[in-house]
């Protein structure tokens, strides 16, 4: 993968995402697709430097927010857990059984939610499972620090520098209070234009990379579909059967 230099000039930034952009045609992996990731969220860092999702911020680790992973990530995220030591592995499997015993129905709600657009109902659906998911944190998260941030997935690493456009409307993909920064920044500019990459051509890079049908799912559900008994299953398996895996 071509490697980037971020120009200093805000002009040079505005023609160097336009140049970056054209590399996402010849990306066929995963961890080429997140270094290029990284580039976009270093372009649009530039133009905003107070955007607070930066390493020591994990807003969008707790209270609910779930991000949804294709097949393809979860592949490169399992293999980091097979890597791990048992100890770690064995915390994290009986922590996952807890959780989802705590939140099935929300969670699987929210897996339901991710096999469609985002639309303004399908929101409110989502909305309301994390409502009863608030106080929890990601799986992957110590209360410190993200445990696999070297593999985190894409939605991960896009929180705060990328815009999510659907058929109703664009939306800044980030927690509320960094909407709230974003809005008041146009209030301030009186101007509502702003220079932010939009999530929607990765997410159909994604699609391409990944086998069809496109499978995808929240992490809590990733976890659970690849456990046997306390110990994790010895290949990764990249279409579960979630039908039956919902069935308690």
């Amino acid at each position: 993968m071509t490697s980037f230099a971020v120009p200093p000039s805000a002009r040079d930034r505005l023609d160097y995402l336009d140049q970056v952009i054209s590399h996402l045609r010849q990306v066929d992996n995963v961890d080429d697709l997140y270094g290029l990731i990284g580039t976009f969220v270093d372009i649009t860092g530039g133009f905003y430097p107070t955007i607070a999702c930066q390493s020591g911020c994990f807003s969008c680790c707790t209270d609910g927010s779930m991000p949804i992973v294709s097949a393809l990530e979860w592949e490169k995220l399992f293999a980091h857990l097979r890597d791990r030591a048992p100890e770690q592995n064995s915390l994290l499997i009986a922590q996952s059984r807890e959780f989802m015993d705590l939140h099935w129905d929300a969670l699987w709600q929210l897996h339901d939610a991710a096999q469609h657009e985002a639309t303004s109902a399908n929101q409110d659906v989502i909305k309301k499972a994390i409502t009863s998911l608030k106080g929890t944190r990601c799986l992957f998260h110590n209360g410190r620090i993200c445990t696999v941030y070297d593999d985190r997935p894409a939605k991960c690493r896009i929180h705060g520098y990328f815009l999510l456009k659907t058929s109703e409307m664009v939306q800044l993909h980030a927690c509320e209070d960094e909407r709230e920064r974003l809005e008041n920044h146009f209030q301030r500019m009186n101007n509502r234009s702003v220079v932010y990459p939009k999530w929607n051509p990765f997410e159909a890079k994604l699609r391409l990379m990944n086998d069809d049908p496109y499978v995808s799912s929240i992490l809590p559900i990733w976890i659970y579909s690849h456990l046997s008994g306390d110990e994790w299953v010895d290949q990764v398996n990249l279409r579960p059967n979630f039908e039956i895996l919902r069935v308690r």
